[in-house]
């Protein structure tokens, strides 16, 4: 899970990166990165944190911000396991993957949000409220986290899924290869909502709103998948291949497409 955070004008910017829960196969969130495990009960968080309890190990430094200038800090928070050691398996109790996900979230923006008050609100009551939430899917704790944010009033304290902060930092490092197609969701299923010029995907015979089916042998029609889903599977390597099932008018049709380098705008 993904946060950027930042303070207004005098302060620092702050841009924290939330990456979510690792494992939940239904909305294909699973990268490979580093790993962060929960060291202290859910339930005590806000109180060890007020003790000096040692708080959960995070594998990247925040530096004190500069006090003459606005200074921008990235804090990357990497993939959350749901699936803790044995010596940790009573943190979180009886939690589902999802209210787990939502602890994880909450404890994360806990330790590093400079604004201690919060945006003057109670935010460990905050928490006690989502997790006594009951939630269908992991879509469904993604938004109660994108609401628990918004309360901050930072508009630059959001959620990004895995693959779109992904997406991000491979275009800024030039590392994005793709087909060059907009996605975008329409009810229960991922379309295209733009296809860039020249692009393999426009070479190719893709169109607007073509409904996506398959990649790559990994199925999109079961009404659950998003537009990052289908983004996760149809990048790759440069120059390699991918193959794209679409529907189109009620009828399916099968491209095989070359990633080349693109150009997020």
């Amino acid at each position: 899970m993904k946060v950027y955070s930042s303070l207004p004008a005098a302060a620092a910017a702050l841009s924290v990166a939330l990456i979510s829960v690792n494992g939940f196969a239904p909305t294909h969130l699973s990268m490979q990165t580093h790993s962060i495990t929960s060291q202290n009960n859910a339930d005590n968080e806000s109180v060890d944190r007020r003790t000096n309890t040692k708080n959960p190990i995070i594998n990247c430094p925040l530096t004190k911000p500069l006090a003459t200038a606005i200074t921008i800090f990235s804090l990357a928070i990497t993939t959350i396991s749901t699936n803790p050691q044995p010596t940790q398996a009573a943190d979180y109790g009886a939690f589902t993957d999802e209210q787990r996900f939502i602890a994880e979230a909450w404890r994360t923006v806990d330790s590093v949000y400079i604004d201690r008050t919060f945006n003057s609100q109670n935010w460990f009551q905050m928490r006690q409220d989502a997790i006594k939430k009951k939630y269908n899917n992991i879509n469904e704790a993604q938004a109660e986290v994108e609401k628990m944010l918004s309360t901050l009033g930072d508009r630059y304290t959001r959620y990004l899924p895995p693959s779109k902060y992904e997406s991000i930092v491979n275009a800024a490092t030039g590392n994005l290869y793709g087909v060059g197609v907009e996605l975008a969701q329409s009810g229960d299923r991922v379309i295209a909502s733009d296809v860039e010029p020249n692009s393999p995907a426009s070479r190719g015979g893709l169109e607007r709103n073509d409904v996506f089916v398959e990649v790559d042998g990994v199925k999109f029609d079961d009404g659950k998948a998003t537009p990052d889903d289908v983004a996760v599977v149809v990048r790759g390597p440069e120059g390699s291949k991918v193959g794209v099932v679409v529907e189109r008018d009620g009828k399916k049709i099968d491209y095989i497409l070359t990633r080349e380098p693109i150009k997020i705008t």
